[in-house]
């Protein structure tokens, strides 16, 4: 017995070396492919959102200011862009934890309420000069929070991405420290 128990203990180093880093890899894998496949592209569109957001509320206000009409096809276009940025958004989105979701609803309630917003004082175009007024600085107010929404959206996926980093970097930190301690 006391013969083969070198021999025991060197196999089992050699199952644990070449084990480990298998471990680990299933291990990583899962989140190397949540950052890769979910948490970046959905910072991607967040880019959008925001881009969007923004050209929208030149448009609004540069055909209130000038009554043009290609402002407010500009308007509708990208409008529709964010639509379809946000299906595809939420898709991802509904694969990461509250600490994204919760700022993403945060976002399409704030979306909702300034487009509903836009589409009155678009609508109400022929109304008196003070209510047109107090409806655009509340239209105005509202942007500003759907854009510093959007930022704080992004800042979660920011946050989401380097826990994701962090964990796989904790793992492999791990299993250096494992390796070299056989």
């Amino acid at each position: 017995w006391t013969t083969h128990l070198p021999l025991v203990f060197v196999v089992t180093v050699l199952v644990t070396v070449v084990t480990l880093p298998v471990l680990g890899e299933r291990y990583a894998e899962p989140l190397n492919r949540e950052l890769v496949e979910v948490v970046e592209p959905a910072r991607q569109l967040v880019t959008q959102v925001h881009v969007s957001v923004a050209i929208e509320g030149a448009a609004v206000h540069d055909f209130i200011d000038t009554g043009d009409s290609t402002f407010l096809s500009r308007y509708e276009e990208t409008f529709a862009k964010e639509l379809r940025t946000y299906a595809e958004l939420e898709r991802l989105v509904t694969r990461l934890r509250d600490s994204v979701q919760v700022p993403y609803a945060r976002v399409r309630a704030l979306e909702r309420r300034w487009h509903g917003m836009v589409g009155t004082i678009l609508h109400d175009q022929g109304g008196s000069s003070g209510s047109q007024r107090r409806a655009r600085l509340a239209e105005q107010d509202a942007f500003e929070q759907l854009l510093v929404a959007a930022a704080e959206l992004d800042h979660a996926l920011a946050r989401a991405a380097q826990d994701r980093r962090q964990l796989m970097t904790d793992a492999a930190r791990r299993r250096r420290r494992l390796t070299v301690g056989l």
